[in-house]
């Protein structure tokens, strides 16, 4: 028969490795999240990001679902940049299935981005995001970037 004390802590290491399992797949998502950003592979969103992704800061001027909003902003970031490279700083686990990151972006300037001609100029800024993952994808986002950093790189004239 097995004690109290015993059963208490075989459930603890259950519950812990499964909390473990939980932010490793979670992780695991993030990852996947930047490398397609880096990569260009925007076709490799459907394996993470959920068709009916609620994008909380959004570009009030795109018409269209959330998740072709966050692929088409992928898409432009890989028009305008080579050598793409999200480097993470930090990445914090939260309450209700959430994590938050604060990451570096560096690029080449090689494209057309935001009507800005490429300057093969290196361009670094900065961002956090807070992802939601529900059923092993992305189900809401809540985003910040430091964009006017990086047009100030690309056309300081403005």
């Amino acid at each position: 028969m097995m004690s109290l004390t015993a059963l208490i802590i075989l459930t603890s290491s259950t519950i812990q490795k499964n909390d473990e399992y939980k932010s490793k797949s979670k992780e695991k998502i993030v990852k996947e999240w930047y490398r397609i950003w880096d990569e260009g592979t925007h076709e490799d969103f459907v394996k993470i990001l959920a068709k009916e992704v609620k994008d909380h800061d959004k570009n009030p001027q795109f018409v269209g679902s959330d998740y072709d909003g966050l692929v088409g902003i992928s898409q432009a970031v890989t028009a305008g940049f080579s050598d793409v490279k999200h480097n993470l700083i930090d990445v914090y686990y939260l309450p209700n299935d959430r994590i938050a990151t604060r990451w570096e972006f560096v690029g080449k300037h090689t494209g057309n981005f935001f009507g800005v001609s490429a300057t093969d100029k290196m361009v670094y800024f900065s961002g956090q995001d807070i992802m939601q993952i529900k059923d092993g994808k992305i189900a809401e986002i809540w985003h910040i970037e430091e964009l006017l950093q990086a047009m100030a790189q690309i056309n300081p004239q403005q």
